[in-house]
Parts: C-alpha cells; structure tokens; sequence
C-alpha cells in the first residue's frame, strides 16, 4: 500500500494506517477503537483520531469509531 501524500492532513495518513492494519490482519473489521488507544497506537492528538473516524465510519462516536 502507497503512502498518502503528505500535503493531506494527519487524519488522511491516520486513515491509510487503518486501513493498512486492517488489510495485515492486525486489526479485525468492526473492532472498537478509542480516541485515547488510537492516540496512542499512531501518535495522534484525539482532534485527529475524531476526524479519521468521522471520514472513516458512519460509526463515529464522542469516544472512538467502529471499524
């Protein structure tokens, strides 16, 4: 899988990483990822986790998304 170039935001280069983890078997379809685990897993502020899964997911909650 290609990188997102850079000139997207952290939450495009957030949502290239889901979807590789998902495509490695690392992450299953329809787990439950909070704000504070995918801050920690990716190094990303929880503004950054919450418009990943907005795009990500119809899903999205106050604290996390569904994959």
């Amino acid at each position: 899988m290609t990188s997102p170039p850079a000139r997207e935001g952290a939450h495009a280069q957030l949502l290239h990483a889901l979807g590789g983890a998902i495509a490695a078997g690392r992450l299953e379809p329809g787990a439950v990822l909070t704000l504070a685990r995918l801050g920690r897993d990716y190094g990303v502020s929880r503004t950054t986790a919450r418009e990943a899964c907005l795009l990500y997911t119809s899903d999205a909650a106050d604290d996390g998304c569904l994959l």
